[in-house]
């Protein structure tokens, strides 16, 4: 799970959450979610130990972004949180 809270976002706008390996340019299309507001959003992942990296884009820009280790930054079927992510256009 992912979660955390845009704000300052405008109410008819939504953002892109995308989590992918480490060093991988582009995100799957199923590890990609459209998010708003406060979010929660569920990935499968590998069971092996890997790094992957979280990102949110608002309007094509990068707003936030952290590199985690699944399962070690969380533990197995646990939480990334991303806390508050203030959004401006």
């Amino acid at each position: 799970m992912i979660q955390g809270e845009l704000t300052g976002l405008p109410s008819t706008e939504k953002c892109l959450l995308f989590l992918s390996l480490e060093h991988e340019e582009q995100a799957l299309p199923w590890k990609t979610a459209e998010i708003a507001g406060v979010f929660s959003d569920g990935f499968t992942v590998s069971p092996y130990s890997q790094n992957y990296e979280v990102r949110v884009t608002c309007n094509g820009n990068l707003v936030a972004s952290k590199l985690v280790n699944y399962p070690r930054d969380m533990g197995v079927g646990g939480t990334v949180d991303l806390g508050k992510i203030n959004v401006q256009w």
